[in-house]
């Protein structure tokens, strides 16, 4: 079985201001389930009033999630520091579909 291995920091903010973070971790590479995750997270972020991002993203998540298209606003890991995916925040009263 694979090591565990960290993907991110899930980071909560409203009105710029961080609220909460989160490791997201997972055996392997980042998989279908993990982007799952996210886009649910999101979501209810979104419906909450908070935005979400992603700290020290793998560079594997970023392809994963330029791939499907899930809008999250990622941050590399620390050597590259540059955004990847489609770079946009989910804000409040921000449409759903």
């Amino acid at each position: 079985m694979p090591p565990n291995v960290t993907y991110a920091t899930v980071v909560l903010s409203r009105d710029e201001a961080e609220v909460a973070s989160w490791t997201l971790t997972g055996r392997g590479r980042p998989d279908l389930v993990v982007i799952d995750s996210l886009a649910r997270y999101q979501l209810a972020a979104g419906r909450m009033g908070y935005s979400m991002r992603l700290r020290n993203a793998t560079q594997e998540l970023c392809d994963l999630l330029a791939f499907v298209g899930l809008c999250v606003e990622a941050e590399r890991q620390a050597e590259h520091r540059k955004q990847a995916g489609v770079e946009e925040r989910v804000h409040p009263g921000d449409s759903v579909a």
